[in-house]
């Protein structure tokens, strides 16, 4: 069977699947994401509780002793997505955004002269604001820690109160993630691709690309089938001659019985250790996820650990976070390769992503989404960066916030 697209996209992450729906949604091209693997996601899966322990080597373990085993949905590169960046502007402007439902990061922590202090930035209790109540649908990704980079004040009255309302919710909603997981984010994207006429197809085994007489790409082998089309995006795994193993990332999974001690009991969280509090050269973080983001059983709590591996000891080099987590039942540890493209023109039309780094924040991910749309389609994207976070109304679902003003103002 022969068919032509306009654009291939080999593996089956978020960046993958992002790239599917923005090119689909905003440049009318006709896309193939071809996932070999057979389920949603990439090395950051989503998996149930059974799926869980089979991954980590575990077959045979008796899994009713974590509640009911539909309630898992454990990420094993979780991302948190940040109320003004990046990752918001590509589920607002694709429309993906009308598929998913959030729960906010209660808490942001950061270690220091030997204890968690919680960060500056998250004074509100987005508890007291909203109870455990699901956030609509909203996203984002920005390195930022403060709501207040949003340029001048504005002049209007009705201007300012667009941008109160803009720094009110980015200052009570730093982080915030899927409900069900990562797999969320994809199966939004998914959906995208089959509004727009694009097409997924899974179980396939790839079998190589065809170079042109001009050096760029003008199919793709897999199966019984060749695909025609000009551009392919593919995850490091395809192409190992055009990338460059620049690193390896330590994370840890770990099943925890109550919540991370002196966080006052909050069932999720962000923690940062600076590398300069360990005496290393990379930070360490640590994700808190619990039942109010459908992630586990309501009896446990999914905390994840991830950081650069300096020396030959990986799992020794998280024991700084370990210590913090209290009691651990579960642990799984496991080190995975980090590669970048060798070039940074794909004259061939190749594009390849990087590999997901250390960082609890989805600023990279939404980085290297942008950069290559912008190398297939030529087109310079403008994001909310110059205008602050956008609208809570832009997002759905949540609401008159002026309430969240008034507090915010009393503070």
């Amino acid at each position: 069977m022969e068919e032509e697209f306009d654009v291939v996209i080999l593996g089956a992450g978020l960046k993958q699947y992002a790239l599917a729906g923005i090119l689909s949604a905003l440049s009318d091209k006709k896309v193939l994401l071809v996932d070999q693997q057979g389920y949603l996601s990439g090395s950051d899966r989503t998996l149930q509780a059974q799926e869980f322990f089979q991954y980590f080597g575990n077959v045979n373990c008796d899994i009713s002793r974590y509640g009911d085993p539909c309630s898992w949905n454990v990420n094993t590169v979780p991302k948190l997505l940040m109320s003004n960046g990046a990752l918001i502007s590509i589920l607002v402007k694709t429309g993906a955004v009308k598929f998913l439902k959030f729960v906010v990061i209660s808490s942001k922590f950061e270690f220091r002269a030997g204890r968690l202090r919680r960060s500056s930035d998250i004074e509100i209790d987005v508890q007291d604001l909203l109870g455990d109540s699901l956030l609509g649908d909203c996203d984002s990704s920005s390195e930022s820690d403060s709501a207040g980079e949003q340029g001048d004040s504005p002049g209007s009255a009705d201007e300012g109160w667009e941008h109160n309302r803009r720094y009110s919710f980015t200052y009570a909603y730093p982080y915030i993630y899927p409900l069900y997981g990562q797999q969320s984010l994809l199966r939004a994207f998914s959906s995208l691709c089959a509004d727009k006429g694009s097409r997924i197809v899974s179980g396939q085994s790839y079998g190589g690309v065809e170079i042109g007489e001009n050096g760029e790409v003008t199919g793709v082998y897999y199966s019984d089938s060749y695909i025609k089309c000009k551009h392919v995006v593919a995850d490091p795994f395809f192409f190992p001659n055009k990338c460059r193993k620049v690193g390896q990332v330590v994370r840890a999974v770990c099943l925890l019985r109550a919540a991370i001690p002196d966080t006052n009991n909050t069932k999720s969280c962000q923690i940062r250790i600076p590398h300069t509090q360990v005496g290393r050269k990379s930070d360490i973080y640590i994700v808190l996820l619990s039942s109010d983001h459908k992630v586990c059983d309501s009896s446990w709590h999914v905390a994840t650990l991830s950081t650069v591996v300096e020396t030959n000891n990986p799992e020794q080099e998280l024991e700084a976070g370990f210590e913090l987590l209290g009691c651990i039942s579960e642990k799984f540890v496991f080190v995975s390769d980090l590669y970048e493209p060798s070039e940074n023109d794909s004259k061939d039309n190749i594009f390849v992503c990087k590999s997901e780094g250390a960082s609890s924040q989805c600023d990279t991910v939404a980085q290297d989404i942008i950069k290559i749309y912008e190398e297939i389609t030529g087109e310079i994207w403008e994001d909310f960066s110059t205008e602050g976070c956008p609208l809570e109304s832009d997002l759905g679902g949540l609401g008159d916030t002026s309430e969240y003003c008034v507090q915010e103002n009393k503070l």
